[in-house]
């Protein structure tokens, strides 16, 4: 090689030696110290493990994972608070919740006050509505000497849901807004109905009519009205039978639906699910068509 061509040679692999360490490899600044990471071969249970985000589905983007927990034990403590309006004056009539599992629900009497019984002591968050207003949701942590726990209400959200068919035409359905505080309406033959005191936060929607499937989706509420629109597909009628391990009809389990790729519904078991006969057969009057995930516990 002649040594003008060696010199260029030598030139063009010293651009590239700097611009793979300036660019490729970061700012130039010294060697960090080696991370140890993980590798496939040293982790049997690589490629198995899964996000805490649940991933989108094709009926609208994955919220973050939720757990679910078993029922509360009774417990001993009493959970004391009062509903107040704007101005400091009791509010009788309000709607208040406790976040208990599953949520409980009881209502203020003329003084503003209302009560929980049998809790155990842990946080609770708590919500209220009435006509005049929302307050919460407030979390308190429950003890033997908890002070009793003041809601008061301010302006709140309203959410009108409209449930059509795929040609856009109204659907008379059940509408469930979903959350700390459930509420249930119906949509009638024009398929609008309005959830009128609603508390901040995010809510499921899901709609439900003869002969389709029931259909989710998400709403946040803040203090601005919301208008949601569902469109429910039609359904066909889904059946089974619940078997042990060695063949034999399990009696009481508690069997959920959903579609193949619905990662991001949620379905509540106490109020999606159904329980399987002495025969182990469990049957679900309408579900989407195509691919779907069956679940059960006893």
């Amino acid at each position: 090689m002649k040594p003008r061509h060696a010199a260029i040679l030598a030139v063009l692999v010293a651009v590239a030696v700097g611009g793979w360490y300036f660019f490729l490899r970061g700012d130039g600044a010294a060697a960090k110290k080696p991370v140890a990471q993980a590798h496939a071969k040293d982790d049997p249970w690589a490629g198995k493990k899964q996000d805490t985000r649940r991933p989108d589905g094709d009926r609208g983007g994955g919220g973050e994972q939720q757990v679910l927990v078993d029922d509360d034990p009774a417990g001993t403590l009493r959970l004391e608070g009062l509903v107040l309006s704007a101005d400091d004056k009791p509010v009788e009539g309000a709607t208040v919740v406790v976040s208990a599992n599953p949520p409980r629900t009881t209502t203020s009497d003329e003084n503003g006050a209302f009560a929980f019984d049998r809790l155990v002591g842990r946080p609770y968050t708590l919500v209220a509505r009435a006509p005049a207003g929302v307050a919460g949701p407030v979390t308190a942590k429950l003890t033997a000497k908890s002070d009793p726990v003041v809601l008061r209400l301010v302006p709140g959200g309203a959410v009108t849901v409209t449930t059509v068919d795929r040609a856009g035409k109204p659907v008379s359905a059940v509408v469930e807004l979903r959350g700390i505080d459930t509420q249930t309406s119906s949509a009638g033959a024009g398929g609008k109905t309005t959830f009128a005191s609603v508390v901040s936060g995010r809510y499921d929607v899901v709609a439900s009519a003869p002969g389709f499937a029931p259909t989710f989706s998400s709403v946040l509420v803040q203090t601005v009205p919301v208008d949601v629109n569902v469109v429910l597909i039609p359904g066909a009628p889904v059946s089974g039978r619940v078997l042990s391990a060695a063949g034999q009809p399990v009696a009481d389990a508690v069997v959920l639906y959903t579609g193949a790729s619905d990662w991001n519904i949620q379905p509540d078991a106490r109020r999606d699910g159904v329980t399987s006969g002495a025969d182990g057969a469990f049957s679900f009057p309408a579900r989407a068509r195509g691919g779907a995930r069956r679940s059960g516990s006893c």
